[in-house]
């Protein structure tokens, strides 16, 4: 390590680091002590650093230095740190505070930080905006108990049926340190904020205020939107199901579990295309239909849309239709041909896209 550490042992030095020892062999002297050291006031055991100045024949001036005192393992270990070190961590501390400082305050995510006294002790201008409070009541340091008790006052929180209740539990739950509270808060004014809090080891509590109004009204969108498109499967005569990229199902339609007598779309685990395949092979006449589709749900690229006609074990003919999709899904529709039972076809996945 660059700084100088060393144990002593009825005022001997017992054990160094490479550096005390470098400034040992530099002084000349048979012992190089803490007494070496012009100290600046007594040295407290793991008390605060003690300014020093060390003289050193092979250095032209006496250089400062910050030096404590540790116990460990029931020995006392000196750590002496030259000035521009010290000066050169403070700096470096202070640009890191000013970092996290400038992130902070630029966060959208509103951050509230309780001392160990759960008084409010930081806050950033995201919390102010998003929860329309003013920044001087903020300032005030009020304690977890009044903040929680502004935001019902202010409707920036959902009312609890007993909110004296769940305010006392709340706060006596964040005494432990494995406490997490995490939970979405609908606003009276339509947003949705997703709202946590977590002790730190200190005792300190942080709170994040998250507005995900646009990021549930997306997904909301998304599934609204895709229960259509389900819906509209479901409306179809035909009987259709689609395998994701890692071959698991992703959904199949009310007609493809009437055709095939097993209600696929609602298996409690999820299938994928080698147990469905099996299950087909096993209702249909032999045909290699089968073995190419799972080498298709699988292929990654150069994939084009084929057909191929099966025939079930009942004499009934149906033609396949396989699409890929550009999400690397494979989306499959079997139709039950008007005329009667056919013989079985061999058509290879190839020859297929070949009279295509």
């Amino acid at each position: 390590m660059p700084i100088s550490i060393w144990c002593e042992l009825d005022g001997k030095v017992f054990w160094a680091n490479e550096n005390h020892l470098s400034l040992w062999k530099q002084s000349g002297k048979d012992q190089f002590t803490i007494d070496a050291f012009n100290l600046h006031a007594p040295i407290v055991l793991n008390g605060p650093s003690v300014g020093a100045t060390l003289s050193i024949p092979t250095q032209p001036d006496a250089r400062d230095y910050e030096i404590c005192l540790f116990e460990y393992e029931g020995r006392e270990f000196y750590f002496a740190l030259t000035a521009d070190s010290v000066q050169n961590a403070r700096i470096e501390r202070q640009r890191f505070v000013e970092n996290i400082s400038e992130s902070f305050a630029n966060s959208p995510t509103g951050i509230a930080v309780f001392d160990q006294q759960h008084g409010l002790s930081m806050f950033n201008p995201a919390l102010t905006k998003l929860l329309d409070i003013p920044p001087s009541w903020l300032a005030s340091s009020p304690s977890i108990e009044d903040f929680l008790s502004k935001l019902r006052y202010h409707g920036a929180m959902p009312e609890p049926r007993d909110f004296n209740k769940w305010r006392t539990e709340f706060i006596s739950d964040l005494n432990d340190p494995d406490f997490q509270y995490q939970d979405d808060w609908n606003m009276p004014n339509g947003s949705i904020y997703n709202v946590s809090a977590y002790p730190n080891s200190n005792g300190a509590v942080t709170f994040y205020f998250e507005d995900i109004s646009g990021r549930v009204l997306v997904e909301r969108e998304y599934r609204s939107h895709l229960d259509n498109l389900y819906n509209a499967f479901d409306a179809l005569d035909c009987a259709v199901i689609m395998f994701e990229r890692s071959g698991e199902m992703a959904f199949a339609n009310q007609e493809f579990d009437k055709l095939w007598g097993k209600e696929f779309s609602r298996s409690v685990v999820v299938p994928d295309i080698i147990a469905v395949s099996r299950f087909w092979s096993e209702q249909c006449m032999p045909s290699p239909t089968f073995g190419d589709l799972r080498d298709f749900v699988f292929q990654l690229d150069d994939k084009e849309t084929w057909t191929a006609d099966l025939t079930l074990k009942t004499g009934e003919a149906l033609e396949a239709t396989f699409t890929p999709l550009i999400n690397g899904q494979t989306f499959c529709v079997f139709q039950r041909k008007a005329y009667g039972a056919q013989p079985p076809v061999f058509e290879t996945h190839e020859k297929s896209i070949a009279k295509a």
